[in-house]
């Protein structure tokens, strides 16, 4: 097996707010984005942000 490409996923209640804090604190950049999922590219890696759910913690 050949790694292409690493990719997180990170479950988020504000997903807006997601996004703004990768953007302005590690300068990540918007690759992808849809109303629950977006995905940023920070040093070659994608971080995807997804929004959806009921908000309730698990």
């Amino acid at each position: 097996m050949q790694v292409q490409k690493v990719k997180y996923a990170i479950w988020a209640a504000d997903h807006l707010r997601a996004i703004s804090f990768y953007q302005k604190t590690f300068g990540a950049e918007l690759s992808f984005e849809m109303e629950v999922w977006s995905e940023l590219t920070l040093c070659g890696s994608t971080i995807g942000i997804h929004g959806g759910g009921e908000g309730k913690r698990t």
